[in-house]
């Protein structure tokens, strides 16, 4: 208690604004990583979720067009079907190739990369028996075409599996980011309002405790000036 009273009126502004602007800081501070928070939330979700489930969508319908073009190449057995549905056939593999390419380089949890694998298998066996009935097509055999487009057929049940299962997860994953990001946001708004609570608070204080040295510090003056004016006149200064 002596060593605060014999603290200047100047310290006291000081250590009374000094705790304000930390406060202050903090709060702001708080925001700013929020917001960085939030930024990555959404980046996650668009490039890791919304991204790939849009590249896994299109997969999937190109890999089930190749076999309804296929199988409708098969069944009509002319050549100048076999020619148009070959030039579409090859295009859709490497647009693919292409869309798979970038959905492996996402970033991936150990579910997700454990399905992508289970896909990749399924999918490439899946494309291999369409590529022997696509030869066979090309080569004019259409009697040969059969037993790799049957065998696609019975390969076509697991991939469907497997691929819905990986589609479901980018969905849930997603809804995981945001349940993630809205727990921190509500997390951060609890923070942010205690620390306004305290701000408000350390300001009602520091006014106060200002308040009252400032009076006892400017009502001492005027009986020291009365003093100093008294020895004056008597000579003593």
């Amino acid at each position: 208690m002596k060593a605060t009273r014999q603290m200047t009126v100047a310290r006291r502004l000081w250590m009374g604004f000094g705790l304000l602007i930390l406060l202050t800081l903090v709060t702001a501070g708080l925001g700013a990583w929020g917001l960085v928070q939030s930024e990555a939330a959404l980046k996650t979700v668009y490039e890791d979720r919304a991204v790939p489930l849009n590249q896994l969508a299109n997969i999937n319908y190109l890999v089930t067009r190749n076999r309804l073009i296929l199988t409708d190449a098969t069944m009509a057995a002319k050549p100048e079907v076999v020619q148009r549905r070959q030039g579409e056939f090859e295009a859709n593999r490497k647009t693919i190739d292409k869309d798979w390419a970038a959905y492996a380089a996402t970033s991936m949890t150990a579910e997700e990369l454990a399905l992508m694998k289970t896909v990749d298998q399924s999918r490439k066996a899946l494309d291999e028996a369409l590529v022997g009935v696509m030869k066979a097509l090309a080569a004019g055999n259409f009697a040969a075409a059969e037993p790799p487009l049957q065998q696609a057929g019975k390969l076509s049940a697991p991939y469907r599996e497997a691929m819905e299962k990986l589609l479901n997860l980018q969905v849930q994953e997603a809804a995981n980011e945001y349940k993630a990001a809205q727990a921190r946001a509500d997390k951060l708004h609890l923070a942010s309002a205690a620390l306004i609570v305290l701000a408000v608070i350390a300001a009602g204080l520091v006014a106060f405790l200002l308040t009252r040295g400032l009076t006892r510090a400017l009502g001492a003056e005027p009986a020291e000036l009365a003093e100093v004016a008294g020895r004056i006149a008597q000579g003593s200064l």
